[in-house]
């Protein structure tokens, strides 16, 4: 700052100097409480609009040689001096929240605030979200995506956090607010009803009459009196009777999903390999990309042969590999968090040998692998349990029928597989034994099963998918004691030029890709490829039109997970946040 440096009251003992960052003499003392920090005019009026307006409109500050700062706290605002002179910030657990308000009334540097932002945004985690998902409710204008990101990340993870202190400590607003969004990623109402019950539990004991607007608010009811009155007793009630009984008082949320795709590839024209992840919006069918893999794999080709399996927002990924026969096998198993805002992808355990084309499935915090090929295409028939809470693995009995990329699904606490020959087998991790149910339906020659789904329209009902032979059929399964009665939903001929790529189940209507490659001089490897999806109506029976889904060509793998929209959380209300 050019002009002549002012020397300062000598009365004032400086607690704090820049002259450890900057040789030059000091213009100006600004008193924090009864610290003292001796500072210069420059370096506030480039990293601070705040005292840039101070300096430069003729504000009564700017002949002063001392000013004081209310509202401020010292620690943070040190900190953020020291970073002015040094270029860098260190927050921490304990100061980012202080450390970002300040910066926030000193109208910091975008340089500075996005520092801020990234580490908000990597610390967002089950300990964390809620922190940070309600202080930055009222800071939106400075930090709109940390809010975004923690909501997202608290709505998806809804089955982790209410078993955790932290939602125990949430104030009932805070609690309301949390519970009554409607895109809670919750399986069944009956959990919230759970989750509202055990902070009663961790908390003051709460009105009745408090307690009926909580479950208006939180709840979704037949809005009927006879329903609230049942759940208020159930949540109220130390007995488990009233627990027990209630889901017919209570409505499933609607659920909204997104489809996302690995192993995908884009149509830009620019062909890079089936790098990236790709999110699907089934209104539009435009794909957009959300992830790359390279953290899986840096090379993949067309047929990784991985198994892919989803829990509520988490997706895992196990064996697999580029080039078969290679060393490069996938021997990580992989969790991708679409709702983290960065670093979603996650090492979580290793598989015990090489394997490709199996299947994996989810059963209360395991995964369990069978079918496929090992080394030396050795078929593998060994039935394997990952326990993510401990790491360790648990060898369990064989499966009765070998199959290549099982067509494979849960229901409550059993295992489901398509065998050969219109054969169903379960697993139940209970007892830990297998079942075999005997189709009485005719065969399907030429086509193997390629999906399968737990049919939403009937329980104990599943809906399994076979493709080959230029067709493709969709048939429902009804288990009924250890025969499957089966009828065909539906059957389509398939092009020459087409080949199934996947299928999801969104709502009423299972979603069916196909992969459809042609003739195409302008690409260097003659041919080019899209991605088509057809709509089939499990109500009515009615199946769409083909869709090309723009942005993408192909996928490998492809999972149905649930849609929750960048928006804010209601504010709370003033004074409301401790």
């Amino acid at each position: 700052m050019s002009g002549t440096v002012k020397p300062l009251p000598l009365s004032l003992k400086l607690t704090w100097s820049a002259a450890m960052y900057d040789p030059r003499p000091t213009d100006l003392i600004l008193l924090v409480q009864d610290i003292a920090f001796g500072v210069h005019k420059d370096v506030l009026q480039t990293n601070c609009d705040y005292f840039r307006a101070m300096f430069t409109l003729q504000m009564v500050e700017l002949t002063k040689d001392v000013i004081t700062l209310n509202l401020i706290q010292p620690k943070p605002f040190q900190i953020l001096l020291e970073s002015f002179y040094s270029g860098y910030l260190q927050p921490t657990e304990d100061n980012i929240f202080s450390l970002c308000e300040t910066a926030q009334m000193l109208q910091v540097s975008s340089s500075l605030l996005s520092k801020c932002s990234n580490f908000l945004l990597n610390w967002i985690n089950c300990d964390s979200v809620f922190d940070i998902m309600f202080w930055s409710n009222s800071t939106t204008l400075y930090f709109p995506e940390v809010h975004s990101a923690a909501k997202r990340y608290a709505l998806a993870h809804f089955s982790d956090l209410v078993k955790s202190a932290v939602f125990h400590k949430l104030s009932l607003e805070e609690l309301c607010i949390y519970l009554s969004n409607k895109y809670l990623v919750v399986e069944k109402e009956v959990e919230v009803v759970g989750a509202l019950r055990t902070w009663f539990q961790h908390n003051d004991q709460v009105p009745t009459q408090t307690v009926s607007d909580i479950v208006l608010k939180c709840v979704h009811t037949h809005e009927t009196p006879s329903s609230i009155q049942h759940v208020v007793k159930a949540l109220i009630d130390s007995d488990e009777s009233p627990f027990n009984d209630i889901s017919v008082f209570l409505k499933e949320r609607q659920k909204l999903h997104d489809i996302f795709m690995f192993w995908s590839l884009s149509d830009s024209g620019v062909s890079t390999g089936y790098v990236d992840v790709f999110r699907v919006s089934p209104s539009t069918w435009q794909a957009s990309k959300y992830d790359n893999m390279d953290a899986v794999e840096a090379l993949p080709v067309s047929d990784m042969g991985t198994a892919v399996c989803c829990v509520a927002s988490v997706v895992y990924l196990s064996g697999g590999g580029n080039k078969f026969g290679a060393v490069n096998w996938i021997r990580d198993i992989w969790m991708f968090d679409f709702s983290l805002p960065v670093e979603r992808w996650t090492a979580v355990g290793k598989l015990t040998e090489s394997r490709r084309h199996h299947a994996m499935v989810s059963v209360e915090n395991c995964l369990y692998t069978f079918g496929g090929f090992g080394k030396f295409r050795v078929r593998n028939i060994k039935l394997e349990c990952f326990h993510l809470s401990t790491g360790l693995w648990e060898v369990l009995p064989v499966m009765p029928e070998h199959v290549v990329s099982p067509a494979a699904v849960t229901s409550g606490k059993t295992i489901y597989y398509l065998g050969k020959g219109q054969t169903i087998y379960s697993f139940n991790t209970i007892v830990k034994s297998w079942t075999c149910y005997q189709c009485q339906s005719l065969p399907l020659p030429g086509v193997m099963s390629v999906a399968m789904h737990v049919d939403p329209r009937k329980s104990n009902s599943f809906l399994g998918l076979f493709s080959g032979d230029g067709k493709c059929c969709l048939q429902s399964f009804h288990l009924d004691g250890p025969i499957v009665q089966a009828r065909e939903e539906c059957s389509l001929s398939l092009d020459s030029n087409l080949t199934f790529a996947g299928s999801v189940i969104s709502g009423a209507n299972m979603l069916l890709f196909f992969c459809t490659s042609k003739e195409d001089t302008t690409h260097s490897s003659g041919t080019s490829e899209s991605l088509i999806v057809r709509s089939f109506c499990l109500q009515t029976g009615l199946l769409t039109d083909s869709q090309v889904i723009t942005g993408v060509c192909n996928a490998l793998s492809i999972v149905c997970l649930p849609h929750i929209p960048v928006t804010q959380f209601p504010l709370l209300s003033p004074n409301s946040y401790k």
